[in-house]
């Protein structure tokens, strides 16, 4: 596949992936949030190093690369650096990934309201003041982005034709 999706979050993007050289025999996990990635990881960890025993923290052996809180670099040197069969994490869809031959994909599924329920529990132990500065922070650039796009979508949705009668059928908000 040589086309991709773009998947950009105030916490992943998935563009982090050009940073890495793949090896022969990566292991890559994708899963949707709260479906199971963590749990599969440490099922992995114990094939790839036959045992429980790990060299250091799942969360560096087995980063989550897209995630934006580390520098790439850093992860990148982490990743590099290791000898034995990598495996790495992602929230990223397959259609986000560059695919590759050389590579193992481990795609995990969950039923989203299982998924949903698992998020609302989490969800209950979020500290509110770093979620309240967390939204203060994306609120102000979301009204300010909104009104270009709406302006775009509207500028792209005009018919190039006037003889359609498009203006006189549907009518949209303007505020």
């Amino acid at each position: 596949m040589t086309d991709r999706v773009v998947y950009r979050s105030l916490m992943a993007d998935n563009l982090r992936w050009d940073a890495l050289q793949l090896r022969d025999g990566d292991i890559i996990i994708s899963a949707p949030s709260k479906s199971g990635l963590t749990w599969t990881q440490r099922l992995v960890s114990l094939l790839v190093f036959d045992g429980p025993d790990l060299p250091g923290p799942l969360s560096t052996v087995s980063p989550w690369l897209d995630q934006t809180i580390r520098p790439i670099e850093e992860v990148v040197a982490t990743l590099d650096a290791q000898q034995h069969r990598r495996f790495i994490k992602t929230h990223t869809p397959l259609d986000g990934l560059v695919l590759d031959d050389r590579v193992s994909y481990i795609c995990v599924g969950r039923d989203p309201r299982d998924a949903a329920v698992s998020m609302l529990y989490q969800s209950a132990n979020m500290n509110e003041d770093r979620m309240r500065i967390l939204h203060e922070a994306v609120v102000p650039f979301h009204e300010r982005i909104a009104p270009r796009l709406r302006n775009s979508v509207m500028r792209a949705a005009r018919p190039r034709s006037s003889g359609i009668g498009w203006r006189g059928r549907i009518r949209l908000p303007l505020a």
